[in-house]
């Protein structure tokens, strides 16, 4: 993350692929080894053990991060589907508001470019086939630029994405969302 701070451009994050897979199957096998697994044909996450709630900000920022800059759509989904799998806190963030915020960025920002492609229902278990084994990334025109999320002081299910989106070719528009997640249990 730290390589890509500085860059003006949303396309630097391209060459961090590797990166962000790497965070995905490092996160896995983490949460594996400590009894907070998330392998779902095993039906292993039924009974999770281990803390569900911390007070260091741990991995929700970084799966979070990945979800929104990582433009391959297997990938960025893969990111969203860990933080919502297992629920957990971290601070004041909850992985599945944030899960979910993410999710509501990714197909504003997505806007349809991969109309007509089937991901899977499960993104865990999702595998190159044929329909998506040559997707390209998200094209640069459509990224969105300072996406931030922001919590209400009243809620942690409710708040405010603001976001820069890409406008004609020269320029962008900020944009905000309010989105109240009440419906998750638990919070």
């Amino acid at each position: 993350m730290i390589a890509v701070a500085p860059c003006a451009s949303e396309a630097a994050y391209d060459e961090h692929m590797s990166t962000f897979a790497s965070i995905l199957s490092q996160t896995v096998s983490m949460w594996d080894r400590t009894g907070f697994s998330v392998h779902e044909p095993h039906q292993r996450h039924g009974c999770i053990t281990g803390p569900r709630v911390t007070l260091e900000l741990g991995i929700i920022p970084t799966l979070y991060y990945t979800a929104l800059k990582c433009r391959d759509p297997i990938l960025r989904r893969q990111a969203a589907k860990l933080l919502m799998v297992a629920p957990y806190s971290e601070g004041i963030w909850h992985s599945v508001v944030v899960a979910r915020a993410a999710l509501a960025i990714i197909e504003l920002e997505e806007d349809n470019y991969f109309n007509g492609i089937s991901f899977s229902s499960n993104p865990l278990l999702e595998t190159r086939n044929a329909e998506t084994i040559g997707l390209p990334t998200l094209p640069v025109h459509f990224r969105f630029r300072h996406v931030s999320l922001v919590l209400s002081a009243e809620s942690r299910t409710r708040g405010k994405l603001t976001y820069w989106k890409p406008h004609n070719s020269t320029g962008y528009t900020k944009m905000v969302l309010s989105f109240d997640f009440t419906d998750i249990k638990g919070l």
